[in-house]
């Protein structure tokens, strides 16, 4: 079994520091939130 979860959870941190957490902490996958950690980044 794959977990993954639905970043706008973290919202308040950038996306980087979203993966960075998720990878470390164990995740398979994540879903990015696209208003909360995309939006304005380019």
């Amino acid at each position: 079994m794959k977990i993954a979860f639905y970043t706008s959870t973290l919202g308040d941190q950038p996306a980087q520091e979203v993966i960075r957490w998720a990878k470390t902490a164990g995740f398979d996958g994540i879903e990015l939130d696209v208003n909360r950690h995309l939006s304005g980044q380019r």
